[in-house]
């Protein structure tokens, strides 16, 4: 959880038991969280016996929306606000519920699209952590429960972030494996592999040639020491073709993330609103979740049936 403050309001100076005043300030990550009127009404019920102090108090309410495009609109019920986003539930940013009671204690809840709940309040009164605490509870009811692959893939930006670079440098390694494939091919050679010295040859036979009194022998010495260091094209070549077939894996493997990343996204939202006509959106989104999870496990065992074909067949 994160602190913040903005747009939030100060608990005043004046007013009993300022002394006492606790503050809390927080941002409750839960992304793909699902927010509906029946959890709204829940979180505000809380929201507003949070801010109360005493019996009797009314405490003041405030609802505001904001919505792309649009500039915020303010509600005076929370019917009025549910009575809204009935109709026109579309691109919404950010909704707020706010109570105060003035100079003792106020909580605003905003549930943001960004997939994050922001959470202030402030009061003296003795239940004030335990209300907050059962506030927490109730917003931490929008969070739903979703496999690990789809909290990476879709929600965490670091592994978009991560299969993009590993796109473009994997793209640039293979670019330059296949220009110094093509150029060994045009320029590479192949002589008798028995010529070729290994190890610490080229200076035993340098040490033996010292010793004899044989031209030829001295001559083949410095000869084969030009040869260190030297390979066959035909070895370069199979060393790069397996350097290549990596780096195909690894940019397919890097390509399949950020395509499966992209889907996900568009079928698991950080933040859905589950008000008026969204609620028939939200069953088509579930269809298309069901549709892809079936292609999925399809692809899957045909990829596996192939592979077993392919084993018998090969032998």
């Amino acid at each position: 959880m994160e602190a913040d403050t903005s747009n939030a309001p100060e608990p005043s100076e004046a007013g009993p038991d300022t002394s006492r005043t606790s503050t809390v300030s927080e941002t409750l990550n839960l992304p793909g969280y699902l927010l509906d009127p029946d959890l709204l009404r829940q979180i505000d019920g809380v929201a507003s016996e949070t801010a109360s102090t005493a019996r009797g108090v009314q405490t003041e309410s405030s609802y505001s929306l904001k919505a792309e495009g649009r500039d915020q609109l303010n509600f005076k019920s929370l019917d009025s606000l549910l009575k809204h986003l009935d109709g026109d539930p579309k691109n919404i940013r950010s909704i707020q519920v706010g109570h105060a009671t003035p100079q003792q204690a106020a909580v605003q809840v905003e549930f943001r699209s960004q997939g994050d709940v922001r959470l202030f309040a402030f009061g003296g009164a003795a239940d004030f952590r335990f209300n907050v605490g059962r506030l927490r509870e109730a917003i931490a009811g929008a969070e739903q429960e979703y496999s690990w692959i789809v909290k990476r893939l879709a929600f965490q930006k670091r592994t978009k972030a991560l299969a993009t670079v590993l796109v473009v440098l994997l793209s640039g390694a293979l670019l330059m494996a296949l220009a110094y494939y093509a150029n060994a091919r045009t320029v590479g050679v192949n002589i008798d592999p028995s010529l070729i010295p290994r190890g610490n040859e080229p200076f035993k036979r340098v040490a033996d040639a010292l010793k004899s009194n044989d031209t030829n022998e001295k001559l083949n010495a410095l000869l084969v020491a030009q040869l260190r260091g030297f390979a066959n094209v035909r070895d370069v070549l199979a060393v790069v073709k397996a350097i290549i077939f990596s780096l195909l894996v690894a940019l397919a493997v890097a390509i399949l993330v950020l395509a499966a990343s992209r889907v996900l996204e568009g079928l698991y939202p950080k933040a859905f609103f589950l008000f008026g006509h969204n609620v028939r959106e939200f069953q088509r989104l579930q269809t298309r979740r069901q549709v892809w999870a079936v292609a999925v496990v399809i692809g899957f065992l045909v990829n596996v049936a192939a592979g077993i074909v392919v084993a018998f067949t090969t032998k």
